[in-house]
């Protein structure tokens, strides 16, 4: 699996900051991004930015598994970091990506 080919399981944005569900077997699925976690989860980001009420931070390995979120080395999450986020509650229900 490689990043080029994840995205949201809810609107289909892809190459943006992606969440998954904390505490479950990884299901491609259930990626989110930022805005479809808030809408899913009915919260905002937490003000640390590293939770969307259970779901985390997408992080993958060099090798294309998804690491557990603490356990992630800080390069790969300083990668998921750099990614674009997706915030806009619009932006991925008109299209743009």
């Amino acid at each position: 699996m490689t990043e080029e080919k994840l995205s949201c399981g809810n609107c289909g944005v892809s190459g943006v900051q992606l969440w998954r569900p904390y505490g479950c077997f990884y299901r491609p699925e259930d990626n989110r991004c930022e805005a479809c976690a808030e809408e899913d989860q009915k919260k905002p980001k937490s003000p640390e930015g590293f939770s969307i009420g259970w779901y985390v931070p997408l992080v993958m390995s060099d090798d294309g598994d998804v690491w557990g979120f603490s356990s992630a080395p800080d390069k790969d999450v300083e990668a998921w970091s750099q990614m674009p986020k997706n915030e806009s509650p619009n932006k991925h229900k008109s299209g743009e990506q």
